[in-house]
């Protein structure tokens, strides 16, 4: 189970929690079910309380009727300042309102953009508010009646701020780290070229060793330029332009392109096209082929000498979405593995045995371009069978997480 998924169950936990409690509250025969259930009531509240979330409730009208401590430590503001305060867009003017009318009203906050839009009643959005940058991940929940109508909204609001900042650190400093090493290395690997096209009264000893530096500045220009793609990532610069993509034609070019590698390898490499003429998705083809690439590579790289890779596509049924997979007979993937394939700097036991050099951050990156481009990716293996690496992609441009959307072309 993911982060993210944890987050929104517990975050709908609470707001369930949150309505049971305001039900109570709430009744014709309130007194009576608090001196019942009191003891209930009491323990709904002192959890809702010391959340370590922010909480807040409020009306459909945005009168606030509940602000927990996180709240009140996440804007700096005491409960008793806006319990049964109206909150509307003027309250942005208010410098010490600004951030949390920001949360009330996403369209003014610095930035926001919506992580999940398939749930009626249950919407995550990340926002950055306020002057200072206050970033946050909001799920806002509908409170319902018996009757299933609207009686109130919790706002459950995790701060993010300082886990970013850590993190921010982190990559400025893997970014600056592989520049600095990208430009020396740039140059061993020229100077290596150089020498090779030009070894004239070389001894062979010379030009093994010239070309054991060519190969290996080569290697490490590609650690660097991996750790480089996502360092932009984690910050959101990696730079996605969304456009109309024809799938069958995109994919026959690309294996196309590796026939002749696999040719020298004995490996057969084949595509099973559906039976559909067309298939038009919405992608970046720059980014997508540098994931489609890096699954065949590895199902080429990891086979057997006279083994198969096998490309496959289908339009699921009743789903607007398309199933890509690559399928291969090499050595497989343990089922330990698996679980932390897509991890950085990850790489199965097995696949260490057979290849030592690789940097484990390939995946990691495949599994941030389709997820970007609306889609999922899993796996499936047999040791000494072979692997299948099954990822979708959004035959609707709706499913494109907004963040990315903004950048399809018109």
């Amino acid at each position: 189970m993911t982060p993210f998924l944890m987050y929104l169950i517990l975050a709908v936990l609470v707001g369930v929690m949150v309505g049971f409690f305001l039900f109570i509250v709430s009744s014709k025969n309130s007194k009576r079910k608090i001196e019942s259930e009191g003891g209930v009531t009491n323990e709904l509240f002192s959890i809702i309380s010391n959340l370590q979330d922010g909480i807040i409730m409020y009306t459909p009208e945005f009168k606030i009727t509940f602000f927990n401590k996180a709240a009140e430590e996440i804007f700096n503001i005491k409960s008793v300042e806006v319990m049964e305060t109206v909150m509307t867009p003027k309250n942005t003017q208010i410098p010490r309102l600004k951030a949390l009318a920001q949360v009330f009203f996403p369209t003014l906050a610095v930035s926001s953009s919506r992580v999940n839009e398939y749930d009626r009643n249950s919407q995550v959005t990340e926002l950055v508010v306020g002057d200072s940058g206050l970033e946050l991940r909001v799920t806002n929940v509908k409170l319902l009646d018996e009757q299933g109508r609207v009686k109130g909204f919790v706002k459950v609001l995790y701060n993010r701020t300082r886990e970013l900042q850590v993190l921010k650190s982190k990559t400025e400093f893997v970014s600056v780290a592989a520049h600095q090493l990208r430009t020396p290395l740039t140059a061993i690997q020229w100077a290596a070229e150089s020498l090779l096209e030009d070894n004239e009264g070389f001894k062979e000893q010379h030009n093994k060793m010239v070309e054991i530096i060519w190969q290996a500045s080569k290697k490490i220009l590609g650690i660097v330029d991996d750790l480089l793609n996502i360092a932009k990532m984690e910050e959101g610069r990696f730079g996605y332009s969304f456009k109309e993509v024809e799938l069958i034609e995109f994919i026959s070019t690309l294996l196309n392109s590796l026939k002749e590698r696999t040719k020298d390898l004995g490996i057969k490499l084949f595509f099973d096209k559906p039976q559909s003429s067309r298939i038009i998705v919405q992608a970046d083809p720059a980014r997508l082929e540098m994931a489609l690439s890096n699954i065949v590579d590895n199902a080429i790289r990891y086979n057997v000498k006279g083994g198969e890779v096998g490309v496959l596509i289908e339009l699921l049924k009743d789903k607007p979405f398309v199933k890509i997979s690559v399928r291969d007979t090499g050595i497989g993937i343990l089922e330990d593995d698996i679980k932390r394939l897509f991890t950085k700097f990850y790489r199965g036991q097995n696949a260490v045995k057979v290849r030592v050099e690789g940097s484990g951050l390939g995946l990691y990156i495949v599994k941030n371009i389709i997820e970007r481009h609306g889609g999922k990716i899993w796996v499936e293996s047999e040791i000494n069978r072979g692997t299948t690496i099954h990822f979708t992609l959004p035959t609707d441009p709706k499913f494109i997480p907004l963040k990315e959307k903004t950048e399809i072309d018109a």
